[in-house]
C-alpha cells in the first residue's frame, strides 16, 4: 500500500484529494480485516 508521502511526491494532491485517499484506504483495510476475521472464523465458503 502506498504511503501519503509516496503519493504527494507522484502528484501534487489538494487537501480534499488526500482526504479522499485516505478515506479509500481505511475502507479498504476494513474490508481485508473483515475478510481476514471470516477466514479465522472459517466462515468462507473455501
Amino acid at each position: 500500500m502506498t504511503t501519503l508521502e509516496e503519493l504527494k511526491q507522484m502528484r501534487p494532491v489538494d487537501s480534499h484529494d488526500l482526504q479522499r485517499l485516505v478515506n479509500e484506504m481505511h475502507a479498504e483495510a476494513r474490508v481485508f480485516q473483515l475478510q481476514e476475521l471470516r477466514k479465522d472464523l472459517g466462515m468462507t465458503s473455501r
